[in-house]
């Protein structure tokens, strides 16, 4: 061990955090390498038979057919949330909705009724300077 040609170099804390740093710098630089979740091979054998080939070809038809039926399963249960989540909202916009026409109508009667009032004292105001009076337009 004496006939070693590097000498043993101690390392200080500034040292190791230089490490540090560099290998977390190395670690975020490095892609990840995402797992496939579904790992499909083939059978470890070989088929040399009909009815082998049969049964290979029904596995794979029926592990297919469960797992469109799984998906279709979840797509309903999240479609019938949507619907559900949908009708709450309408309900919601419509009760906004009928609030904002009532406001609005109670605006408007208050409006014509200060038109009507305006309209009826240009004509009294109209009288009393010995103009004729507009034609009664409500008729």
């Amino acid at each position: 061990m004496a006939d070693r040609a590097e000498p043993d170099i101690t390392r200080g804390p500034e040292d190791s955090a230089e490490a540090e740093v560099l290998q977390d710098a190395e670690t975020r630089s490095t892609p990840e390498i995402s797992v496939p979740i579904l790992d499909v091979h083939a059978p470890h054998g070989t088929i040399h038979t009909w009815k082998g080939f049969l049964i290979h070809i029904a596995t794979i038809s029926l592990g297919l057919l469960i797992a469109i039926g799984l998906e279709r399963t979840v797509e309903l249960f999240h479609h019938r949330h949507q619907r559900q989540q949908l009708a709450v909202d309408l309900q919601r916009e419509g009760l906004r909705n009928r609030e904002i026409v009532e406001r609005d109508l109670t605006y408007l009667d208050a409006s014509s009724a200060w038109l009507v009032d305006a309209n009826q004292a240009v004509r009294v105001a109209k009288a009393g300077r010995g103009q004729s009076p507009m034609p009664d337009q409500s008729a």
